[in-house]
Formats: C-alpha cells, structure tokens, sequence
C-alpha cells in the first residue's frame, strides 16, 4: 500500500466519521429543539 494510497483510504474514512458526527449532532439538535417546543405548546 503506497502513502499516497493509505492517506486516500485515511480522508475517506475520517469523512464518514464527520458524516456520522454531523448526523447525530442534527438529531440531537432536533430533540432539543422538541423538547424547547413542547413545554411552550403546553402552556
């Protein structure tokens, strides 16, 4: 495996990573946001 190929094979897997972070940041975020909401809506 050259350098080239092992850092390619490095970026593409500390992207899904950042993909998987961003998408559990967004659903907690959404939880938030709901629960910020529904105490409001009830009063």
């Amino acid at each position: 495996m050259t350098v080239a190929a092992s850092i390619l094979s490095f970026i593409s897997d500390y992207d899904g990573m950042i993909t998987e972070i961003v998408k559990r940041k967004e659903i907690r975020v959404e939880k938030v946001e709901e629960n910020n909401f529904s105490p409001r809506g009830a009063h």
